[in-house]
């Protein structure tokens, strides 16, 4: 099994035991955690190569279900259609947080456990209530 499909397979997991949890106040961090704590050095790799290669990254989008539509059903947990933008855009941002991290670090500038502790930070931070 390649990279993508263990990934996938990731997202389904964490997607279903997403479902399962009742809407409680602290849900969005913990689940973003839980989400984070599954991120690899690997998952930061392909991240850093999808963001450089974003020709590619958009025909893998092409090709049919994938990442990109699994991550929206999680957004849509959170922020389901018809939220306001600005509430979108923040879920997004909180389980997006090793995208955002790769954008400030340049090309390979912080090694992958530099990039998930700091995206840690950003989740803690970001869901602080």
């Amino acid at each position: 099994m390649g990279q993508l499909e263990q990934r996938l397979r990731d997202i389904e997991a964490f997607t279903a035991w997403l479902e399962a949890q009742p809407r409680t106040p602290g849900l969005l961090r913990v689940a973003a955690l839980r989400w984070l704590d599954t991120t690899t050095e690997e998952h930061v790799n392909a991240q850093r190569l999808a963001q450089a290669n974003q020709a590619a990254h958009r025909r893998l989008a092409d090709d049919g279900p994938g990442v990109l539509d699994t991550f929206a059903r999680i957004v849509h947990i959170f922020a389901p259609p018809g939220a306001p933008p600005a509430e979108t855009l923040y879920i997004r941002s909180v389980f997006n947080a090793v995208g955002s991290v790769l954008l400030v670090t340049g090309p390979a500038d912080a090694a992958p456990a530099d990039i998930i502790a700091a995206a840690r930070r950003m989740v803690i931070s970001l869901t602080d209530e």
